[in-house]
């Protein structure tokens, strides 16, 4: 239990710091009424919703280039079934085999 809420700790620690380097929150203090300190908590939504888009159309591309990648790694691999020994290419024997 201690350590799921380390964890919830370090979670939220980690998204007000990150949002407050990427200016979705701002703090501002200034004095109020009757010597007061006032301070406001401001959350920039566009600005959330905006990193939050380019963040996934990042994470989309990233997926599509991994994904293209592989597929030419396949491509230029050769083809066949790895698991069943059916490559293209032929396949040298392992050591000790045909008598030698």
């Amino acid at each position: 239990m201690k350590n799921l809420l380390a964890f919830v700790a370090a979670a939220v620690l980690m998204f007000v710091g990150v949002g407050w380097y990427l200016d979705w929150f701002q703090v501002l203090n200034g004095p109020s009424a009757f010597g007061h300190h006032k301070f406001e908590f401001d959350v920039n939504t566009a600005k959330i919703e905006s990193d939050v888009e380019a963040g996934k159309e990042k994470v989309a591309g990233a997926i599509d280039k991994a994904s293209k990648d592989a597929a030419a790694r396949k491509a230029a691999a050769g083809t066949g079934d790895p698991i069943n020994n059916t490559w293209d290419a032929p396949v040298k024997p392992p050591l000790g085999a045909g008598g030698k």
